[in-house]
């Protein structure tokens, strides 16, 4: 390593090295030559499972060296015939949130839509898994002025959490709570308004009245 970093081939960083991008171009390109299949599953896979969510400490800190890593698989998948079937559903499913926590909306959909076809084979239309990823759908839409798709996704979202979880349960409470920014945003203000209080008062019987998610609504 510290040969590579005399020639400033890579860049030393607290906890870790980063190789810079044109460094790692050239050497995909003329020294690792074909893709190894298998070991692109695994790229992903090793990507996907450290992808942090908002709930983690300075979570952005991780997903921005991660979404290197995400950009490089987007490639070698144009480049390459790759048979996605070695790729593991939730993995699908932490990419498309990374790429969506980013703004790459496109690519976000692509991997939501990979993860929800999984997961609906695997699992069936209404296990918990497959709702998280119609709700992250809905959500993906709303960013894309979609509204009808993201009412679409959203509804159905929340009517398979009331029946798996309950009318109370906080990822049911969380969709209601997407349904009335939805709302807002397409100026049904009464329907918002009716969405956001039931998510109020769900979350103040569930969390209490100072917890974050129920000051955020």
């Amino acid at each position: 390593m510290a040969t590579l970093h005399g020639y400033s081939l890579i860049e030393a960083m607290p906890g870790h090295y980063s190789l810079h991008a044109c460094v790692h171009d050239w050497v995909l390109e003329y020294l690792i030559g074909k893709i190894d299949i298998a070991l692109f599953g695994l790229a992903i896979h090793c990507v996907g499972q450290n992808v942090a969510w908002e709930s983690t400490p300075e979570y952005w800190l991780v997903n921005r060296r991660l979404i290197h890593h995400a950009l490089r698989i987007e490639q070698c998948r144009q480049r390459e015939d790759v048979d996605w079937n070695v790729v593991d559903v939730y993995d699908y499913f932490t990419i498309g949130y990374l790429n969506d926590s980013i703004g790459r909306l496109k690519e976000a959909e692509a991997m939501y839509m990979r993860a929800l076809k999984g997961y609906e084979k695997a699992w069936g239309a209404e296990h918990t898994s497959t709702l998280d990823t119609v709700n992250n759908l809905g959500n993906l839409y709303k960013n894309q002025d979609k509204m009808a798709e993201a009412e679409e996704m959203l509804l159905r979202a929340l009517k398979g959490t009331e029946k798996a979880w309950g009318a109370e349960h906080t990822s049911t409470l969380a969709t209601v709570n997407n349904l009335g920014l939805l709302y807002s945003d397409q100026g049904k203000m009464a329907e918002a308004e009716e969405m956001y209080i039931r998510a109020l008062k769900g979350y103040e019987k569930a969390w209490g009245a100072e917890h974050t998610s129920t000051l955020a609504t």
